[in-house]
Order: C-alpha cells, then sequence, then structure tokens
C-alpha cells in the first residue's frame, strides 16, 4: 500500500526494423587516412530469420559493392582502406538481402567524406575513444556542479579533477575562472529550447526552437576559441523522441564550431544507437546504491558499448549522491568502496572519461568531497594506462558476468583492470590469449596470478578492483 510515483512514461507500439543503423568509426565522418570500419545494426529476429538466411551488402558511390556473410552480434561490419573512398563528401549503402529471392529487406544510408588532411580541431576524439586536447591525449575527469563560481573553484581546484561541468551556462568569464584553476570547462546548452522554463533561457527571451538555435549560434561563436572549453554538454536525458530537434541543434552546433564535440548524458542506454545520430560523445548514468545490484553499471556501460558498435566515446557518470536529496526514502551516499568500484566498472565497461554527479549533492560534504578526490587521485594515478592503446590481442576468457575487465597495451606490456562488481567473494580461472609469463598488480586489492600458459587465477574480495601488468 502507498503511493507510486513514475517518470517520463510514454506507450508506443515499435515494430523493429531488419536494419535500424548505419554508421562509420570515423570521427564526425571525415578520414584521411588509415582505415575506417562501418557497421549496421541488423535485427533478424525482427524478420524471423537467421544469419544463413540473409546476404549483407555495403555499396559505395563509386559503384563498389562489397558482400559480408558474417553478421554477428546483431551487426555487419566491414572495414576499408581510406584509399578506397572517393574524395570528398559520398554516401555508403547497407543492403540486407533474402537469399532465396535476392529481395532487399532493409537497407541504410550515410555519408563519409574523405579529405587530404584532417583539420587541426581543438578537442576531438581520436580512432579509439580518446579524447584529444591541443595534440595531447586527455582524460576527462571531473564533476558535475550547479555553478563555477570563485566559492566552488576554491576546494574543487584542491581536488584531482582537470575538468568541470557546471549546469549554469557559461560565459567567457566563467571560462576565464576555469581556466586560472587548471580547468578545462564543458559548457552547458541543454536547457536552451523553446518551452523551457529554466530561468536562463526565461532571461534571454527564447521562447522557440528557432529562437533557441540562434541564440546558440551566438554564444557558440563567442566562446568556440576559449583555451578552457572541452565540450558542449547538449543534451541531459532529453527523451529519444526529441531525435529531429537534437539533430538540427547538433547541426547548429558542427556549422559554427568544429573545434569541439558535443556530449550528452541518459539513462536510457538502450536508445543510445538513435542518440548517436546527434551527439560526439555519450554517458550513460546509472545510480544503483542502494536500491539495485551494484553490478548494474558494468551490465548497463556494456550495453551502450555493443548498442554504439563500440564506436561512440563515453565520459560515463557515476553515482556520487544520495537519492535522499531527489526525496527518496531509506537511500544513503555510496560508501568510498562503492564509489571506487562505480568508478572502475564504467571504465571497465568502454568508459573514456568519468564526470561524478555531483558536486553540489556530497553530503555530509567534507566527508563525501575527501572520499570522491581520492578515487579520483586513483584513476589520475593511472592516467598513462588509460590513455594507452587497447590491447586487440588479448582476449579474456571464462570470466564471469559479473567480472568486469579491461585491457590496454604500453611498453610491450599489457595492463589489465579487473572489477568484482559483486559483494561477494569471487574465485575463478581464466584463460587468456596474449604473451604473459608474470603478472604483477600496480594498483587495487585483490590477486591474479598466472598458473600455467594462458592461466590466470582470479582471488578478489567483495567490490575488489585491481590493475595487473602483464608481461
Amino acid at each position: 500500500s502507498g503511493k507510486a510515483f513514475y517518470d517520463d512514461i510514454r506507450l508506443v507500439e515499435v515494430l523493429p526494423k531488419p536494419v535500424d543503423a548505419l554508421v562509420s568509426s570515423a570521427y564526425r565522418g571525415e578520414i584521411a587516412e588509415g582505415k575506417v570500419t562501418f557497421a549496421a545494426g541488423v535485427n533478424l529476429e525482427s524478420v524471423s530469420l537467421k544469419a544463413d538466411d540473409v546476404t549483407a551488402s555495403f555499396v559505395f558511390e563509386s559503384g563498389k559493392e562489397l558482400t559480408v556473410r558474417n553478421i554477428a552480434d546483431g551487426a555487419a561490419r566491414i572495414t576499408v582502406d581510406a584509399e578506397f573512398l572517393p574524395m570528398g563528401k559520398s554516401k555508403v549503402i547497407f543492403n540486407l538481402r533474402r537469399v532465396k529471392d535476392g529481395l532487399i529487406i532493409g537497407s541504410a544510408t550515410n555519408q563519409i567524406t574523405r579529405v587530404a588532411k584532417l583539420q587541426d580541431r581543438a578537442v576531438w576524439i581520436d580512432s579509439v575513444g580518446r579524447t584529444i586536447v591541443k595534440g595531447k591525449p586527455f582524460f576527462p575527469l571531473g564533476m558535475f556542479c550547479s555553478s563555477c563560481n570563485d566559492k566552488v573553484l576554491s576546494v574543487y581546484t584542491n581536488g584531482p579533477f582537470n575538468c568541470i561541468l557546471p549546469y549554469w551556462p557559461a560565459n567567457k568569464a566563467t571560462l576565464d575562472r576555469a581556466a586560472a584553476g587548471g580547468l578545462m570547462l564543458m559548457c552547458s546548452i541543454k536547457d536552451m529550447w523553446g518551452g523551457s522554463k529554466h530561468e536562463f533561457t526565461v532571461r534571454n527571451k527564447i521562447k522557440t526552437d528557432e529562437d533557441a538555435n540562434i541564440f546558440v549560434a551566438k554564444m557558440v561563436k563567442e566562446l568556440r576559441h576559449h583555451p578552457a572549453l572541452l565540450a558542449w554538454y547538449v543534451n541531459d536525458e532529453g527523451d529519444v523522441k526529441g531525435m529531429p530537434r537534437y539533430m538540427k541543434r547538433y547541426e547548429v552546433l558542427t556549422e559554427t564550431d568544429p573545434d569541439h564535440p558535443a556530449y550528452g548524458v541518459f539513462y536510457q542506454y538502450a536508445d543510445t544507437r538513435e542518440y548517436m545520430f546527434a551527439h560526439d560523445v555519450l554517458g550513460i548514468d546509472p545510480y544503483p546504491v542502494p536500491r539495485h545490484k551494484i553490478s548494474r553499471v558494468l551490465e548497463e556501460t556494456r550495453i551502450t558499448a555493443k548498442r554504439t558498435f563500440g564506436f561512440s566515446p563515453m565520459w560515463h557518470v557515476p553515482q556520487a549522491f544520495d537519492w535522499t536529496s531527489v526525496g527518496v526514502k531509506n537511500a544513503r551516499h555510496p560508501t568510498e568502496d562503492e564509489l571506487r568500484n562505480m568508478t572502475w566498472q564504467a571504465i571497465a565497461g568502454g568508459g573514456n572519461g568519468i564526470v561524478y554527479y555531483a558536486y553540489y549533492k556530497l553530503k555530509p560534504f567534507e566527508e563525501k568531497w575527501r572520499e570522491t578526490c581520492r578515487v579520483g587521485e586513483e584513476v589520475k594515478s593511472l592516467f598513462s594506462v588509460l590513455l594507452s592503446d587497447p590491447d586487440a590481442n588479448f582476449v579474456l576468457e571464462g570470466a564471469p558476468s559479473e567480472l568486469g575487465w579491461r585491457a590496454w597495451r604500453r611498453d610491450e606490456e599489457t595492463f589489465l583492470l579487473l572489477v568484482n562488481a559483486t559483494r561477494e567473494n569471487m574465485e575463478v580461472n581464466l584463460r587468456f590469449s596474449g604473451k604473459g609469463e608474470c603478472c604483477e598488480k600496480v594498483f587495487g586489492r585483490g590477486k591474479a596470478e598466472i598458473s600455467g600458459t594462458g592461466r590466470l587465477d582470479v582471488s578478489f574480495g567483495p567490490l575488489d578492483v585491481a590493475v595487473f601488468r602483464i608481461r
């Protein structure tokens, strides 16, 4: 008995399409050299077919058509050299055909642009999802805050963070303050829409989406060259049905400022494939403590990576707040161990950046600020690993679903992150492909020992996280 409250509920009949998207691995669809992968989402269950019942092909504007028979994990993929593509803009079409009669049962189109040289950008994303700032790799580590004033910065700049995301829209003075504190700033324009009741929107007499886009374009032109600008925060859990307006906003941004990515955060992790078309960087914000299994972070980040074909960079948002701050009873703030565990789950699930929610919701502030800083310092201490290349040759087999893992390659060594996303002890024998005879822990709690060629024995306590050097 009692009351239940539901938010953002709508009932819509959804008929899955056999082909639901075609995207490329190239940042903003531009490539100059190297390889590019195209991926199409394929839902054979929607037409009651199996992989052997269909053929898939990618058709290029040059007239070349490449057929693939391998449709795995809900996607068809093909990788080509840049030289395979014509210079300038061109279309790529994906067709899914039924074998028995050659009928096209699904298709999707996208555009790729081949250029002689990629334009220099202040901030962009490389082919493995790393953020590049002024030509150097950068791992965003920050927090949401309500505003970025001197009082906040006097405390915040004593922490381990290199960026900040204030909800209140920034101006030049805000960016100057951030720069003086050694921070980069994500500038929020998420509330600048027609009909928004946000104080900033009302104050600037923004009444329609057209008004909003004109205002945004002017604001972007004024701030785009500021050295402290990291990204534009364009979306905060907006419903996927708003994609037409989000795509128009994205068009305004990319035309006005080619130098900074558009960043959006969503609890709607199952919809992230649709959101890809209007955002350069995505993040999800699972907040499981204390109502859900803590492994929810790992589960949802993995689904997000799969839904975006592994192409979209992810700046994920771990929970650093108490649900009682929004009226939920019998909730509590995450412990330091829980915060650490959720942080590394998000990274194991594909995170290329961490932006905690939220600075202004830490309670009691002093205690929780210290805990958040300690966890942040640990992440910062491993930047050199997190910004290394993924170890494409390292594969871990036999891992239970609630053991998160991710591997990087640096200086002929593999660095392996392992996360026990449970509140129980975990002992498991794993197999790995790749080189390695010695396993040394460089961070965290837990044990991992190489017990034979390609064998790794793991012993973790509840919520343990560790990084190991394998050589």
